[in-house]
């Protein structure tokens, strides 16, 4: 699901966060040696605040304290609180449009030489991970927001779109897996746990071979 931009204000979920289990990732960590990362607590009220941050929220029954929250990477963590930083991993975001025209290379373009736009989101452009070289483009411009949510306080980072590959024909599988697993090493050598975000059908895949540690599961858009 994608991060809900438009909104006035942050969409309220109570409901459980299900990480892999400790033995898991503990066992399994290809994409990156800093293996020593904490993972979010499995029960507790999950709260996903991209458009704007708050302290509580109000379940029914007065101000209930949140044991975890995804902000966004501009936005500060929350004490007391498994803190997740929102990167836009795959796509770009719409306040950083003319950033990214300006390095068009890393962009993705359909046949005909146009640069392709999520229909979705038609504020966003698709990052184009083909190619260790763009990769590399890539992560020079997001791998300091990754160790900026480090430097900020966060637990872990959630990289979003993951499954742009899926969805746009001109992307190659194998070079978005090998972004994301840039990222997973990036994150773990920050001290970060990292979540899966989309992509369900390769968990396995996503945890046991690229390296995330756990999955970020909500569905903003289906409730608005």
């Amino acid at each position: 699901m994608k991060k809900l931009t438009s909104l006035g204000g942050a969409i309220i979920a109570a409901s459980l966060l299900v990480a892999c289990s400790a033995g898991a990732a503990d066992a399994v960590t290809p994409a990156s040696e800093s293996s020593d990362v904490a993972l979010p607590p499995t029960s507790g009220v999950f709260d996903y605040q991209l458009g704007g941050s708050y302290d509580e929220l109000d379940l029914g029954g007065g101000p209930t304290a949140i044991d975890v929250v995804v902000r966004d990477a501009t936005s500060e963590p929350l004490d007391g609180a498994y803190s997740v930083c929102y990167v836009n991993g795959f796509q770009t975001q719409p306040d950083d449009a003319e950033f990214w025209l300006e390095r068009e290379d890393l962009l993705l373009h359909d046949s005909n030489g146009e640069l392709v736009i999520d229909p979705e989101w038609p504020d966003e452009y698709v990052l184009d991970p083909s190619t260790s070289a763009q990769r590399d483009g890539i992560l020079e411009i997001l791998g300091p927001v990754i160790d900026g949510c480090e430097d900020d306080g966060f637990d872990a980072v959630e990289i979003d779109n993951l499954d742009t590959w899926t969805r746009f024909d001109e992307i190659d599988e194998s070079g978005a897996h090998a972004l994301a697993e840039a990222y997973v090493t990036r994150t773990h050598d920050a001290g970060m746990a990292i979540a899966q975000k989309n992509s369900a059908e390769i968990t396995q895949v996503a945890h046991d071979e690229i390296g995330f540690d756990f999955a970020v599961t909500e569905e903003c858009g289906v409730w608005q």
